[in-house]
């Protein structure tokens, strides 16, 4: 539940075409796509982002907002490097931390993290550079839920790290699992893993979870930094850890069920439900509300959704009879050709379900397209679209 968002991500070229039709209305089904009942009479426009030549030659990072309406990315500038948003370079940098821009859910304020020429790094928000920090953690960086031109993200200077939220530095410790902080809908709740200091060297850390600046519950071996999940109303809190060589789900604190490992943890949007993804010895299984799911040979990574009314779940997995999605712990029909599956996202009102698969390529006798698929080429993507 990460409350920033980092747009839409073009690395190349991909073609998605319209296949088929999942409602929930009235139960699950699937159907043919109906052709459209006039041709297209809308108008096109075209617009120049940036020079072909300048985007080929070393530009990196090509980040869209969620409007669609805003982008930006790095271009190479003299021997550094600078970041370009809406077309307007910034002054020249030894490099971006990483290559991500990151734009707020409103599409309003954009940030980056960059590193200046004598190897300190810093955050810039809509042109404005934050604090100077030893190091910054890039994945760490997001929009603080309740102010869109706030950013949050994990930093260390001398040897200790902090939380950061807009210009305040918070409490030095040792570490933070894995940089990952999240919050609660509005804000007003967070939580992260501290890591504690080992005693001697290369021996691992135990983590503790700190619960709106309060360390809560018990220290953990292995615990997880990446599953860390908040309930929207920040009144739950989820993550995985080691215990009696296994790795269950610790909701609150109460470990839930033993797992060879926890891959998705997810809330419902009223709070009153829980979903994760795991792994079972070769297994994989979805868990939904306590209750197991069918085994699977694979879970599509980042697929469990709940509804936006919470009264269903989704995910896509792959089952003997192939790929499949299931809603509600029902599989779904599916094309028979399906390879993997991607996306699966509900409608604004929960009773249409849409989700991206690969599809298998049929071998051709012609000599030049076998030659491509053993090669390895990426199959075609098909999309269900409400």
């Amino acid at each position: 539940m990460c409350p920033s968002h980092s747009g839409r991500r073009f690395p190349g070229l991909v073609l998605v075409t319209l296949a088929a039709l999942v409602t929930t209305a009235g139960g699950p089904v699937w159907a043919a796509p109906k052709p459209p009942a006039k041709p297209f009479s809308g108008k096109v426009t075209h617009e120049t982002l940036a020079p072909w030549q300048e985007i080929r030659r070393g530009s990196v990072g090509l980040t869209f907002s969620p409007d669609g309406r805003r982008w930006a990315y790095w271009k190479p500038a003299g021997v550094g490097m600078a970041a370009v948003v809406d077309g307007k370079a910034s002054d020249p940098y030894q490099g971006p931390v990483s290559n991500e821009f990151f734009f707020s859910p409103d599409s309003k304020h954009v940030a980056y993290a960059a590193r200046k020429r004598d190897g300190e790094e810093n955050v810039v928000v809509d042109g404005k550079a934050g604090p100077t920090h030893n190091g910054i953690n890039p994945n760490s960086l997001q929009f603080h839920p309740a102010a869109s031109h706030v950013v949050v993200y994990v930093a260390w200077d001398k040897g200790q790290y902090a939380v950061v939220v807009g210009d305040q530095r918070g409490q030095p410790q040792f570490r933070i699992k894995d940089g990952r902080v999240v919050f609660s809908a509005d804000g007003k709740h967070s939580a992260f893993l501290r890591e504690r200091k080992p005693q001697q060297l290369y021996t691992g850390t135990m983590c503790v979870l700190v619960h709106d600046g309060k360390e809560t519950g018990k220290d953990y071996w292995l615990a997880s930094g990446e599953n860390l999940t908040m309930s929207p109303d920040g009144k739950h809190v989820a993550f995985s850890a080691k215990i009696d060589n296994a790795f269950p789900v610790l909701l609150d604190g109460q470990p839930q069920g033993k797992w060879s490992d926890v891959e998705q943890i997810v809330f419902s949007p009223d709070s009153q439900r829980f979903a994760y993804a795991v792994r079972d010895g070769i297994s994989r299984r979805y868990v939904v509300d306590g209750q197991p799911g069918p085994d699977l040979q694979r879970c599509a990574k980042g697929s469990l959704q709940f509804s936006p009314d919470s009264k269903h779940v989704a995910w896509a997995g792959q089952s003997r009879e192939g790929w499949r999605v299931f809603l509600d712990g029902k599989p779904l029909d599916g094309p028979q050709r399906a390879y993997g599956m991607g996306t699966v996202v509900f409608g604004p009102k929960g009773r249409r379900l849409a989700r991206l698969w690969a599809e298998r390529l049929r071998r051709r006798r012609r000599r030049g397209a076998d030659r491509r698929l053993r090669r390895g080429r990426t199959p075609p993507r098909r999309c269900v679209q409400p």
